[in-house]
């Protein structure tokens, strides 16, 4: 978020919903970085990208835009 998408989403939100964005940013890289990892919240997703990507030439949103058909 520091480049011109960055910009012209604080124009779009207004600064302090950015700052609040961006503060919500810190904290999910603070959680991903310091929880246990029984409790990490990004740890599912990350680990079902790794198994999608190792055991097929399928990206997992394929998986998804596919069920949706």
């Amino acid at each position: 978020m520091d480049s011109a998408i960055g910009l012209s989403t604080m124009l779009a939100i207004g600064p302090a919903n950015f700052r609040a964005m961006l503060d919500g940013f810190h904290q999910m890289d603070e959680h991903f970085r310091t929880a246990p990892f029984e409790s990490n919240l990004a740890r599912d997703p990350g680990l079902l990208t790794v198994w999608y990507t190792n055991s097929s030439l399928r990206k997992p949103w394929q998986y998804y835009r596919m069920s949706s058909i």
